[in-house]
């Protein structure tokens, strides 16, 4: 079998809400993501707002590329090869 997702790893009766809080937790963060945008832009400008962004978004890229986690590979060199086009995925599935 492969990895557990995180949902799979909670109990049978948590992961219900566990599924509904990734769910509202995804649709709260696009409403603040674009009325949010709107709202900042309608106080100090859309120029100054688009800059608040660009800044917020180079920040976070330069924050994760210099956190990235060590890669571990696994011992099994068969275990990294990765389909090439569709009809080898669905023969790995049928399989």
């Amino acid at each position: 079998m492969g990895k557990k997702t995180y949902f799979q790893s909670l109990a049978d009766e948590e992961q219900g809400l566990a599924a509904s809080f990734y769910t509202y937790g995804y649709r709260l963060g696009m409403l603040l993501a674009s009325a949010g945008g709107l709202i900042l832009a309608d106080i100090i400008g859309f120029a100054r707002m688009l800059q608040l962004c660009a800044a917020l978004y180079v920040s976070l890229a330069v924050y994760f590329l210099l956190r990235v986690p060590p890669l571990h590979l696994p011992e099994d060199e068969a275990a990294v090869t990765t389909p090439h086009g569709a009809s080898e995925t669905l023969q790995r599935q049928n399989a």
